[in-house]
């Protein structure tokens, strides 16, 4: 197995799995922008993703001594980071309603905080369980819903 890329620079991007896939999906339209080569690299970091992605995609790149103006370099640095992307661990949430973007912020911070690492949040919705949440991660699952108290009280 290949050594993971530290990502903590591309935290803001990834905190559901679906952030992962959209990201993902940049990350291969950029690198085959790349292999094209029918514009100079600071052209294609400036067309094809947003300023602040492009930001920190380059600063990642720094950090890990990749010539951002290389092409070549450019291909393989970004096959690196989805290689990356997808080693990330994830966590199971199941919530009764949809969670708002700042509650799965929020959730994010307090898992890097505590595990010095990324994970990404596979989200769930499921009425049934009325309230709370249900938690799965590295083969552990705590139910922590309102259906499971109900049904442990009857």
């Amino acid at each position: 197995m290949t050594e993971t890329m530290n990502l903590i620079e591309l935290s803001p991007y990834l905190q559901t799995t679906a952030d992962a896939k959209l990201l993902s999906g940049l990350l291969t339209k950029l690198h085959e922008s790349f292999f094209k080569k029918q514009q100079s690299p600071d052209a294609i970091w400036a067309k094809e993703i947003p300023a602040t992605l492009s930001s920190s995609l380059q600063k990642l790149a720094a950090e890990n001594n990749v010539s951002t103006s290389d092409p070549s370099s450019m291909q393989s640095f970004l096959v690196k980071v989805q290689e990356s992307i997808t080693a990330l661990p994830q966590l199971e949430l199941t919530l009764s309603i949809a969670p708002t973007k700042d509650f799965i912020k929020q959730i994010t911070r307090t898992i890097a905080r505590q595990s010095n690492k990324l994970v990404l949040i596979a989200l769930k919705v499921d009425q049934s369980i009325i309230a709370g949440a249900q938690i799965g991660f590295q083969g552990r699952y705590k139910d922590y819903s309102l259906r499971k108290q109900l049904e442990t009280t009857n």
